[in-house]
């Protein structure tokens, strides 16, 4: 479709700078316009979506181009618009197409951090059986999502089984596509790669850069892959000159969710070009943010922690430790943000199932509200911080600040807005949460709020539980108490439970729909 077309110029390889400094400079060149590559992407969403409104008989087609529109820029806006296109496909009676959103969706929930979710749907679909027209995207995407995990189980026996599988979808996938087109070298490349094949899968790539215009993704995903065979194998400067390349493609395209500027930030730490290496991870840590991707947002967070402690070992070691404490509190913001935007998708699921709530809609908007109010001040707490940091610091105050930061005041007044917001939030999901919980204790034993929609430290911990947070660790760190204190907590109210034995899955049944 024309409105598909890339929103960059094409271009091959072979017409950029051959040198690792040319690309690189050309790489910073396109960052400053990155913006303006975004921008084309959104307006080309735009265009789509007023199409959708218009042709009402191709919405199905419509909704697919769409997403994959989006898909680069935010995670969440691309498992929305997905939902929307299944729920279209179902009614006109599209199988094929609504089983392709399927796929599509657990694509991105692999991205937004829910790999559980994104296994458990590509089950479903190949226990409903694949349709012939899906079996490429299903393979492709089965491929991927198992390479991620074993990426991330690094070299367990665990790891090892993943990798075979994603192995296996790469054969599967193989068999269906023509030979030495660009994705079946890709897949070629990964079955190598998963054999320990290093310099073949190397070999499977390297007439990509000069065959494919950057603007094809295949590009972006085969730079990126054989820039990983060559760090692997020890050629750093070939890996930096690919993933330059990787890097430039996603630039252009208006990506977010790319991983070769991370991966080149990383290769550039190794060279010793602290300053372009911080520079990329900045910016791709950024990106992960906006674009809502947990699993490019983890590789990042890792990769900067080597950056910024050699960068506090240089002349300017106080200003560096203020940027490297402000990366900290964004990954903070970042974890934060990124809970309370899967809280909104699983409260709008919800939404959908109880009809019973005649205020689903004011939930739905006081829900948002809430959410960019306490996004906007967490940004608005961290612009004073880093203020206040950047003028201790020029005075040569550190004293004071290390002391302030010992105190624990900044993290606790943070903590007191995230309480009183999810309180407020939790309480207009599930309003009768406290009278649901009265009714599975014991009648001595029933709970009053001490002042309305404010609930005690004890009754956050199930609250996280009703929203299926099963994690004690996690729960622990979002309400600053020891995981010791959350298991107290717990075995406090099985203790006062009529049923002890199955008081958590009870606490799980409280609001659903009967």
């Amino acid at each position: 479709m024309l409105l598909l077309a890339p929103v960059m110029a094409a271009s091959s390889a072979g017409s950029l700078p051959s040198t690792e400094e040319g690309l690189l400079d050309l790489l910073d060149r396109e960052l400053i316009r990155r913006d303006g590559y975004i921008r084309k992407r959104i307006a080309s969403a735009d265009s789509l979506n007023k199409l959708i409104a218009s042709q009402s008989e191709r919405r199905t087609e419509l909704y697919l181009d769409l997403g994959t529109m989006v898909a680069p820029i935010n995670c969440d806006s691309a498992i929305s618009v997905f939902n929307r296109g299944l729920e279209v496909a179902r009614n006109v009676g599209d199988s094929v197409s609504a089983q392709r959103f399927l796929i599509l969706s657990a694509s991105e929930l692999r991205k937004f951090g829910a790999t559980p979710d994104a296994l458990n749907a590509l089950k479903n679909v190949n226990e409903n059986g694949i349709f012939p027209e899906n079996r490429l995207l299903y393979y492709e995407t089965a491929r991927d999502l198992n390479l991620y995990i074993a990426e991330i189980l690094e070299s367990s026996e665990v790891a090892r089984s993943y990798l075979k599988e994603g192995m296996n979808f790469a054969e599967k996938q193989l068999e269906l596509l023509p030979p030495d087109t660009p994705s079946a070298q890709i897949a070629q490349s990964i079955i190598y790669y998963a054999k320990g094949q290093r310099p073949l899968s190397a070999g499977s790539l390297h007439n990509l850069a000069t065959d494919l215009d950057m603007s094809d993704p295949d590009f972006s995903l085969a730079m990126t892959m054989l820039g990983g065979q060559y760090y692997y194998l020890g050629s750093l400067h070939e890996a930096v000159r690919y993933w330059s390349l990787a890097a430039i493609s996603e630039v252009r395209n208006g990506d977010l969710k790319g991983s070769a500027m991370a991966r080149l930030g990383r290769a550039l730490y190794d060279l010793g070009d602290l300053e372009r290496a911080y520079k990329y991870l900045s910016i791709s840590l950024e990106n992960s943010v906006r674009a809502g991707d947990m699993s490019n947002t983890v590789f990042v967070s890792e990769s900067m922690i080597p950056v910024s402690q050699a960068l506090s070992s240089l002349s300017h070691r106080r200003m560096l430790m203020m940027f490297g404490l402000i990366v900290t509190l964004s990954v903070v913001i970042l974890l934060l943000g990124n809970f309370y935007r899967h809280r909104k998708r699983r409260v709008k699921e919800l939404e959908q199932v109880k009809r019973q709530l005649a205020n689903a809609n004011m939930i739905k908007e006081a829900y948002i509200s809430e959410f960019i109010n306490l996004c906007s001040s967490y940004m608005g707490s961290l612009e004073d911080f880093t203020r206040m940091c950047r003028r201790k610091i020029t005075a040569g105050q550190t004293d004071d600040l290390l002391k302030y930061m010992k105190e624990g005041r900044f993290m606790d007044e943070q903590r007191e807005k995230f309480d009183e917001i999810f309180d407020e939030t939790f309480l207009a999901i599930y309003p009768d949460f406290i009278t649901g919980l009265n009714h599975l204790l014991l009648p001595d034993k029933q709970i009053v709020l001490s002042s309305p929609n404010v609930l005690s430290t004890e009754l956050r911990v199930l609250a996280f539980m009703r929203l299926g947070v099963d994690d004690t660790a996690r729960i622990a760190h979002f309400l600053g108490v020891s995981t010791n204190t959350i298991y107290t907590y717990r075995n406090k109210f099985r203790n006062m439970a009529v049923e002890r034995e199955t008081f958590d899955s009870d606490v799980m049944q409280i609001g659903v729909m009967k």
